[in-house]
């Protein structure tokens, strides 16, 4: 895990109190924020204001809610620029925690807040994480496969629109996103130039060939992950390791599948040597030359979608490219989105293989 957010009411005469808290900012006519305590690992405090109009009496109602933005690591004392590995804590314990760093800034202290019960609080956001440190392959070759695999209409996601040269963007991460989910799959270097951030020379060494697979659920996707569970935004469902490993494990397999990329000569030969039949292999060659082509399955699913864009007939509609063309090279053992010869690679492997 990485950052978190969680959210409980306060009354009126609370959220007077907490409009003392230091370097408070007005965001919006709702919202009011600070970074103050960013070190304690509450890497921000909001006060937010929901008005709305009651349907019986006509009268605006206002309610009053604290937000807190969370580092998971500089909550338990880590590395703040790293994942926080949570096969070191039990759930417990980064409760415990979380309560301490809340007591320990003074105008949350003075409401008690420390004291209040976690079924209090509703989780906003989660971005469950993992960071892969990767010796042996090119960090920003990987990023750029994930791009170029990426299928259409997972959650319905698109790409995340940054104002950067595509080809670019594509190195340095994998960045997608719905209303309910957030996937980034990023060169952490890369991030922490980006944002020109300072780092000891420990941390450089260790994120240097690092990946980090990260993906944000937000309030709506929090709720339909956990729908049959009775406190369905509890942070607690989130804090154990084993559901968190076993939801990357889970999205990112559907996501990307398991098998190995490979240069595009490869794969034409394991066709061509394949007991498909010739029709099958000439179709085959052409999902390989059109996925770069369009550049990248997404790309390209979205046009056999779209009805008025040409695609060869042979692929018919989406579900049968997937199920027919795509799945008889994943068969092979190989990803149907191929390395570009130009690269001088043959192989390598999936993110997924990667994580495991």
């Amino acid at each position: 895990m990485h950052t978190f957010e969680i959210k409980c009411s306060i009354s009126s005469s609370m959220f007077q109190q907490l409009m003392k808290l230091p370097s408070l900012v007005k965001v919006s006519n709702r919202v009011y924020r600070t970074n103050y305590y960013m070190k304690k690992g509450i890497t921000q405090i909001e006060i937010r204001i929901y008005r709305y109009t009651s349907k019986t009496t006509g009268d605006t109602i206002e309610q009053f809610y604290l937000l807190l933005r969370c580092n998971a690591g500089m909550i338990m004392g880590e590395n703040p620029v790293l994942a926080l590995d949570m096969n070191k804590y039990t759930k417990d314990e980064i409760i415990e925690r979380l309560q301490k760093r809340i007591y320990e800034i003074n105008e949350l202290r003075f409401l008690n807040i420390h004291k209040c019960d976690m079924v209090c609080w509703k989780t906003d956001r989660v971005d469950i994480t993992k960071d892969i440190v990767c010796t042996d392959i090119n960090p920003t070759l990987e990023i750029i496969m994930c791009n170029l695999s990426f299928p259409y209409k997972h959650y319905n996601m698109k790409p995340v629109k940054i104002k950067k040269d595509r080809y670019l963007l594509m190195t340095e991460s994998c960045y997608f996103r719905s209303k309910s989910r957030t996937v980034n799959i990023y060169f952490k270097l890369v991030e922490i130039n980006n944002n020109h951030k300072i780092i000891d020379e420990d941390t450089l060494e260790k994120i240097e060939h690092m990946i980090r697979i990260e993906i944000q659920i937000n309030k709506k996707g929090i709720y339909n992950l956990n729908r049959s569970k009775q406190d369905k935004r509890s942070l607690e469902n989130f804090l154990d390791n084993n559901f968190c490993y076993s939801y990357l494990e889970k999205e990112i397999l559907s996501i990307f599948g398991a098998e190995k990329y490979v240069n595009t000569a490869t794969a034409k030969k394991l066709i061509d040597q394949s007991r498909y039949s010739t029709y099958d292999k000439t179709v085959l060659f052409s999902v390989i030359q059109m996925i770069h082509r369009y550049g990248g399955l997404y790309e390209l699913e979205k046009a056999i979608v779209d009805v008025n864009t040409f695609t060869p007939t042979e692929y018919g509609n989406l579900r049968q490219f997937r199920e027919k063309w795509l799945r008889k090279i994943r068969l092979l053992g190989i990803n149907p989105v191929t390395i570009p010869d130009h690269f001088g690679v043959t192989e390598l492997p999936s993110i997924y293989t990667l994580m495991k």
